[in-house]
């Protein structure tokens, strides 16, 4: 799918898992393109301006070129050269509330890790893509998950190096 100037939103029961607070998203993207000002949003849960809690977003910040997660009023993972570690790779984000962690991951390689205290609480629908001028991205999504648990560092690792479209045995 083409992401060009736009949000695809995604099913209630995304925010309904996660809300669960232990959670997986992985996300592949390719051809990315930052149009947007000040962000490059690839996840989000507000629906354009600032409705909504925003508080689940990951995204690349123009200005230093990090990549961040956005989780409640957690620290955020963070890592710089977000660009070139998203654009044709994969980034995995898990977060589980109860074992205390908040990791990020581009191509199953731990690249930042934060210890949440406080539960997600995403009160609005969630979409990837931006339409807003100041969140713009352009690109294609060549892999989208979700799961209602965070996987361990073999499982994503193991997701990262799965050739898309191929069936395991």
């Amino acid at each position: 799918m083409f992401l060009d100037h736009k949000e695809v939103f995604f099913p209630d029961e995304i925010v309904e898992m996660i809300n669960t607070n232990s959670y997986t998203v992985e996300l592949k993207l390719s051809e990315l393109e930052i149009i947007g000002e000040n962000f490059a949003t690839l996840i989000n849960n507000h629906c354009g301006g600032n409705k909504g809690n925003d508080k689940f977003s990951l995204f690349i910040r123009n200005a230093n070129g990090h990549i961040e997660f956005k989780n409640s009023s957690n620290e955020r993972p963070k890592k710089e050269n977000g660009f070139d570690l998203v654009n044709n790779h994969t980034i995995t984000i898990t977060f589980d509330l109860d074992a205390g962690f908040c990791k990020m991951y581009s191509d199953g390689v731990l690249i930042s890790e934060e210890v949440p205290t406080a539960e997600m609480d995403v009160d609005m629908k969630m979409f990837v893509g931006n339409g807003t001028e100041k969140k713009e991205v352009s690109a294609y999504i060549q892999s989208i998950r979700f799961y209602d648990r965070a996987l361990t560092d073999t499982e994503v690792l193991h997701n990262a190096n799965v050739e898309l479209g191929v069936t395991l045995e």
